[in-house]
């Protein structure tokens, strides 16, 4: 069994973060075909297993950027908010930050930079991961991220990670990108996440989606 996982916010979407009607049409194209498509998000639990849906995916869903998961209708939450709301405590102090979006598992926060969180979290030894989503900066507890909820997504589908394939345009794909078997960026990714792709797409946003899905049942596998 192969499954394809795709982030959905600038990889199935336009730059307005509507989804692209031709995206839909691959990714069910992919379930016809035999493929589990699973959907992989930076938002919440709610959005996640709504657009699976509607979409019609049958590989479950990864939300809050890796915080949870959710396969059958179980849903499983990988993550906490003590050490996050911790790290906004003294956010706080140094910045105006707002608005704040509280989720399960972190927090996303605007008008401060990644690496500005790195170091209050490392002068406070809190143990936080951080991600630029592209649409905001989460911050979650230490290991919450979408390579290692894709890693125990597939365990619970009992698929091998050499037969998955992520798809996807920001930082944050970057951990997905380091246990995946095969590693699409699509044309408007971020300039780390291209340099580990096996392949780029020529179309942006949900048409480079689209693309990508498309080459997968054709050629990857």
């Amino acid at each position: 069994m192969m499954l394809i996982v795709s982030d959905i916010d600038g990889t199935l979407t336009d730059g307005k973060r509507r989804i692209n009607i031709d995206a839909i049409r691959a990714l069910r194209e992919a379930e016809e075909a035999g493929f589990k498509v699973s959907l992989c998000t930076g938002n919440i639990i709610g959005f996640a297993l709504g657009a699976s849906r509607l979409i019609g995916t049958s590989g479950g869903v990864i939300a809050e950027d890796g915080g949870i998961i959710s396969y059958n209708s179980e849903i499983e939450v990988l993550g906490s908010l003590e050490e996050p709301l911790r790290c906004y405590e003294f956010i706080k102090e140094k910045v105006d930050v707002a608005p704040i979006f509280l989720r399960k598992t972190g927090i996303v926060v605007y008008n401060i930079s990644v690496n500005e969180i790195l170091n209050i979290a490392r002068k406070h030894n809190l143990k936080v991961e951080v991600a630029d989503s592209g649409f905001g900066i989460h911050i979650k507890n230490r290991g919450i991220n979408k390579g290692n909820a894709l890693k125990k997504l597939a365990k619970i589908m009992n698929i091998d990670m050499k037969d998955t394939v992520y798809i996807g345009d920001n930082y944050n794909d970057i951990p997905a990108f380091e246990v995946v078997g095969y590693r699409i960026a699509v044309k408007n990714a971020v300039k780390e996440l291209k340099e580990k792709a096996d392949y780029v797409t020529r179309k942006s946003y949900g048409e480079g989606g689209a693309e990508a899905i498309r080459r997968i049942i054709r050629e990857v596998f």
